[in-house]
């Protein structure tokens, strides 16, 4: 008969297994033929060892039990047998935690109420929706494998907001496949591109751009990849991001090796049939296909991508350009990095009617590559096998790229223009590094479309909340119009137009705050992690989050509430604020973004309206500005003609009413006034004493320090006088 086997898991407590007895078993082969073959059969996991001698075990499925090999039978040992210290570890266990994490999941939730995103979850099709949030939750505050969600779960406060829950690892895969399913996908996309298109005035640019997922599950995308001369095991997912926020569009997860190119109309074309109609691609070099950028002039698209050395308008731009480049191409200055700019009218497409489209290449030398490269070339020893004119050649092609686009740009702005797609490596930076779409350890195609699904949300979400945090270093913010209170009062609001005259932005003041979040988003939950709950029988008491974590809060015009209450019968959770207050998270304040004014251009024209201001604030008192800005008294005829009962009604109290100026003061503000708009106000001075003044304190002890200090001095000179003397 076999022995139990016991061994010590990661936390060092004994457990054992069943190793089960070997029997031969037939085995029927492809060919026909029936061999026998030693197989374990009865096999079983005993858990958890309690009390080795006596063969007592604890599973948490099944509990306390006696463990039989005769006959390899489990019997459950009822309660009123367990000795006392078994009764209070059964206790223990089934007790819920009394500290729960709290900062990050409440976070959270109300972000996703607040902006009313949770419209767009609910189009996904799942009967558990406590399961689809809390999964969510996981992906984006757990750094952990599926595996470990269950236990993550029971020490979250996502246990009380989303209590109908089951993330049992078993349970995972068949959670993924279900939300997975191309019904799911397709209902939330078209709900998730109505709300952005809702939420960023109609903003139709897209960034495209894919990325390998290495894996060597046996999936039916799985090819090898050659890209960029990178080979791997892997499958593609295609990721289109909007141009102005960055924020994911679309999605879409294609085989190995398939090549870019041929993805740019089919993933143009999904777009367009789920109402998001491109108006504006900027792509790398492995969409620059010159029959690819074709279509896209004739389907009325504009674009902007890096050309491919392989094409022959890169091999023409630079073999008739390269000297002018050198002589006469403009330099700019662009992240501390000098690039030569040329601009070369280039036909890039015929339309229909057999007429040529003129689009602009823009042949660009990095200087300090150009430096960099040549100098490590001419160092080498290779290069005394080339000619002087093979150098200056081989020179010549260091540093080189070349864009083309549709739309005549400054060359001031092309490089802003193109490096704007920076915005889509940052989606794949957080989606692989933060959200885990990487490693992939699924190992059926819908298993993994779902765990796709979760990590697009999971990095829309993210990358919102970098964009909402990374303008508060900025003294405004643009309003989407399409998301405009209809009331707001003029000391929130200025207006500008812009541009042409036409279109007109709303701006709001923003509260300044520091810089918060530096590129890396776990900085939020890092620091709202430390914010734990103490669980009581009827409430849940927050901890006092940290400084941080109250920027964070203040930033989204949250507030940390005092207690949740909750009832353990019904799972339902009400907040209590401080003197009342509640959160005022919404999409409008969540997508707010940098203006597209400069903040002189701002300033100036709420000079003009604060000047504009000041004139009716004079109006309102009867004063007028002369031509040298005084202040001209208007003749007061009211009194004249005021008869003795209405003088007697307009009698007033002693002393200035409340909100009324003198003259003085009236004098000055309309001369301050007039120098803001003149650009000569003096500048004003924070709070406090002025740099290297001193108090009168301080200047008394200096003069005394000097008073003693002459008088120190003069005595010595009257005793080296007298020892003179007496000598």
């Amino acid at each position: 008969m076999p022995n139990i086997f016991y061994y010590a898991d990661k936390d060092g407590r004994l457990r054992a297994n069943w190793p089960g007895v070997s029997k031969r078993v037939p085995v029927t082969h492809k060919d026909g033929t029936v061999t026998t073959e030693s197989r374990k059969v009865g096999q079983l996991r005993l858990g958890l060892v309690v009390d080795k001698d006596n063969l007592l075990f604890f599973k948490e499925e099944q509990g306390f039990f006696h463990f039989n090999p005769e006959d390899q039978t489990c019997t459950e040992i009822p309660s009123e047998h367990l000795p006392s210290w078994m009764e209070e570890r059964t206790l223990r266990h089934k007790r819920p935690p009394v500290i729960v994490d709290f900062g990050g999941s409440y976070f959270l939730d109300e972000l996703i109420k607040g902006i009313n995103y949770n419209t767009v979850l609910d189009k996904i099709t799942y009967q558990n929706r406590d399961r689809l949030y809390a999964m969510l939750q996981y992906y984006i505050l757990s750094n952990r494998a599926a595996n470990g969600a269950e236990g993550w779960y029971q020490h979250n406060f996502t246990k009380f907001l989303y209590p109908h829950a089951n993330l049992a690892s078993a349970r995972i895969s068949e959670f993924l496949e279900a939300v997975g399913s191309d019904e799911n996908r397709r209902d939330f996309l078209q709900e998730h591109i109505s709300y952005l298109l809702k939420s960023t005035d109609e903003e139709l640019c897209i960034l495209v751009d894919s990325t390998g997922m290495p894996n060597k599950c046996d999936l039916e995308y799985t090819r090898v990849s050659a890209h960029e001369g990178d080979v791997n095991i892997e499958f593609r997912v295609i990721v289109v991001v909007q141009k102005s926020t960055g924020l994911p569009v679309y999605f879409e997860m294609i085989p190995g090796n398939v090549v870019d190119v041929s993805t740019i109309d089919m993933i143009i074309q999904k777009l367009k049939n789920l109402g998001y109609k491109v108006e504006y691609s900027l792509g790398d070099s492995a969409y620059s296909c010159p029959a690819v950028l074709e279509r896209l002039v004739l389907s009325g698209i504009d674009f902007m991508t890096r050309l491919n050395p392989a094409y022959d308008t890169y091999k023409n731009a630079v073999e008739n350009n390269l000297a002018n480049l050198d002589e006469h191409g403009k330099n700019v200055l662009f992240h501390n990095r000098t690039v030569k700019i040329l601009k070369i009218p280039t036909v890039i497409a015929t339309d229909k009617d057999g007429k040529d489209v003129t689009g602009f290449v823009y042949l660009c030398r990095d200087i300090n590559s150009w430096h960099g490269k040549s100098n490590h070339f001419l160092n080498s020893k290779k290069v005394k096998s080339y000619t002087s004119e093979e150098r200056e050649a081989e020179c010549d092609r260091f540093g080189l790229f070349a864009l083309v686009s549709t739309q005549e740009l400054p060359e001031e702005r092309v490089l802003k223009e193109y490096y704007i797609r920076q915005a889509i490596e940052q989606f794949f930076d957080y989606a692989k590094n933060y959200v885990k779409f990487l490693p992939v350890r699924c190992h059926s195609v819908k298993t993994v479309k779902g765990h796709l699904l979760l990590a697009f949300i999971a990095t829309f979400l993210l990358v919102l909340i970098k964009n909402r945090l990374n303008i508060l270093d900025s003294p405004y913010a643009r309003i989407p119009l399409t998301l405009k209170p209809d009331l707001l009062e003029d000391s929130q609001c200025i207006t500008i137009d812009n541009g042409d005259g036409t279109d007109i932005e709303i701006l709001i003041e923003q509260e300044p705050l520091m810089t918060i979040f530096k590129g890396c988003p776990s900085t939020l939950f890092s620091e709202l992690q430390f914010q734990k709950a103490d669980v009581y029988d009827k409430e849940l008491v927050p901890s006092v989050p940290t400084a941080l974590a109250n920027d964070f809060y203040k930033a989204y015009h949250m507030i940390s509430p005092l207690a949740v209450l909750w009832n353990s019968a019904t799972s339902e959770l009400s907040y209590l604020y401080k003197n009342g207050e509640e959160n005022k998270c919404t999409r409008r304040l969540a997508f707010a973004q940098r203006p597209s004014s400069t903040d002189e251009i701002i300033q100036k024209r709420r000079n003009e309206k604060e000047e504009k201001k000041g004139v009716q604030v004079l109006a309102k008192y009867g004063l007028t500005l002369d031509e040298n800005g005084k202040v001209i008294e208007a003749p007061d005829t009211s009194a004249s003609q005021a008869t003795p009962a209405a003088e007697a009604t307009s009698r007033r109290g002693r002393g200035r009413p409340p909100g009324s100026k003198n003259k003085k003061t009236l004098e000055r503000e309309a001369e301050m006034a007039r120098l803001e708009a003149e650009g000569k106000a003096p500048q004003k001075r924070g709070r406090g004493r002025p740099a290297g003044s001193k108090n009168k304190k301080t200047l008394e002890r200096e003069a005394e320090e000097a008073r003693k200090k002459a008088t120190r001095k003069g005595s010595k000179k009257s005793g080296k006088n007298g020892s003179t003397t007496s000598k």
